[in-house]
């Protein structure tokens, strides 16, 4: 069983040991950071102390929905991986706490319910200053990483880019192995260590187009030995988007949805602000009509191509796509109304010629042998029926005429309009 971790400062609640998997650390971090937020916004858990996020607020964090029962096992993970905190109670004694992530939880197909054990709450309410560069976080460039030490190394720099140093603490070898979740029979050689957990992910972070910071590593030795390490951190401030620092004149605030730093950079580059608060009014102007005709809006893939091809608000070449696809639409309805219409006239006619065939098979069965013996030589007088022809006439002599022989004469003889 793992040993729990020990957290010595309220900082630390964000650096727990991550024995967990890299979507299970997402999931802590995104109902952590709901829940602070709903804190500073005033709105109360409801009376059995649980908050509530809307599954559609964490697929669009994640990038999909998540199937409920990967999610329930990655919630039951959560409750079980045991943190250890030391702190001082009211009266000034230390006490160490134990608990899991998260205590409790419900998962239904619009929302997710979840309860925090009461250390997080405690540090949630108490100590904004500590947990203010938590809730800073990028989570766009935190989610673009796909590999567990990345994005661990990622948060871990990005808690201490402000810092007086910009660097992190140091940690021993054995604590930052635990710290990243690393067991014993990994990477035991630190060699094997820094390449996989430390090196790759830095060069991947650093090269990364969207990331924010770059890192370097700080091994230190004791004799032959690497016994600890830090990390250091220089933000990149090429990645600066040039616009107003007021939030309200951020084009891309008009969205509805995060659109990542790189797309906004890119657009930027060659565009003006107002060009992107013309795409984007444009794009929701596209999103609103889809909505309305009752389809459904991927908004991410919306707002990439309104900055792509450079929409604008009531574009021609827009409302004539749009015209289009409307025409398309009544095209393959009439379509489909005309099949309809051909199919049951169809049938009205097969109707109709069976209801005829069975009256004539009628009267050609009341006919007596010799009137059906003139019948056939009339309905079976051309050249290529003369087989057919002797063969009724056969069958007719030997008593052996049946119904379906009948119906064949029937048909025949409506063929030519012969009057019985």
């Amino acid at each position: 069983m793992d040993k729990a971790v020990e957290m010595a400062t309220p900082q630390s609640l964000v650096h727990i040991k991550h024995s967990i998997s890299l979507q299970q650390y997402k999931y802590f971090l995104l109902l952590f950071d709901e829940m602070c937020f709903l804190m500073d916004s005033g709105i109360e858990p409801d009376e059995s102390g649980f908050y509530n996020i809307r599954m559609e607020k964490l697929a669009d964090k994640i990038g999909y929905t998540p199937n409920k029962k990967d999610l329930w096992a990655d919630f039951v993970k959560l409750k079980n991986e045991t943190i250890a905190v030391n702190y001082l109670m009211k009266d000034g004694q230390p006490i160490r706490y134990g608990a899991g992530y998260i205590s409790e939880w419900g998962v239904s197909n619009s929302f997710i319910k979840f309860k925090f054990p009461s250390f997080f709450i405690e540090v949630a309410k108490k100590f904004k200053e500590q947990r203010r560069l938590f809730l800073q976080l990028n989570w766009d460039i935190f989610n673009s990483f796909s590999g567990k030490y990345e994005a661990i190394l990622y948060k871990l720099c990005k808690d201490y880019e402000n810092s007086g140093g910009k660097r992190t603490p140091e940690f021993s070898v054995e604590g930052f192995r635990e710290y990243m979740g690393i067991n014993d029979k990994e990477y035991i050689l630190f060699k094997d260590l820094n390449k996989f957990c430390i090196s790759k992910p830095i060069l991947k972070i650093n090269k990364s187009d969207i990331s924010d910071i770059t890192i370097t590593s700080h091994p230190i030795r004791t004799g032959k030995f690497i016994t600890s390490i830090y990390f250091s951190i220089k933000s990149k401030t090429q990645q600066s988007l040039p616009i107003e620092t007021d939030p309200l004149d951020d084009p891309f605030m008009l969205a509805r949805v995060p659109i990542p730093m790189n797309v906004q950079a890119d657009f930027l580059k060659m565009h003006t602000i107002e060009d992107a608060k013309l795409c984007i009014k444009a794009a929701n102007e596209w999103i609103d009509a889809k909505v309305k005709a009752g389809e459904t809006v991927a908004h991410g893939k919306a707002y990439r191509m309104a900055l792509k091809e450079n929409w604008k608000p009531n574009n021609q070449s827009i409302q004539q796509q749009e015209k289009e696809l409307e025409a398309k639409k009544l095209a393959i309805k009439d379509d489909e109304k005309k099949k309809e219409q051909d199919k049951k006239n169809n049938e009205e006619i097969l109707k109709k010629q069976r209801e005829e065939t069975n009256a004539i098979s009628a009267k050609v069965k009341a006919l007596s042998d010799d009137e059906k013996r003139v019948l056939i030589h009339k309905s079976f007088f051309l050249p290529e029926h003369e087989g057919k022809k002797n063969i009724f006439l056969e069958k007719l002599d030997t008593g052996k005429l049946g119904i379906a022989d009948i119906r064949l004469i029937a048909i025949e003889t409506k063929k030519h309009g012969i009057t019985i």
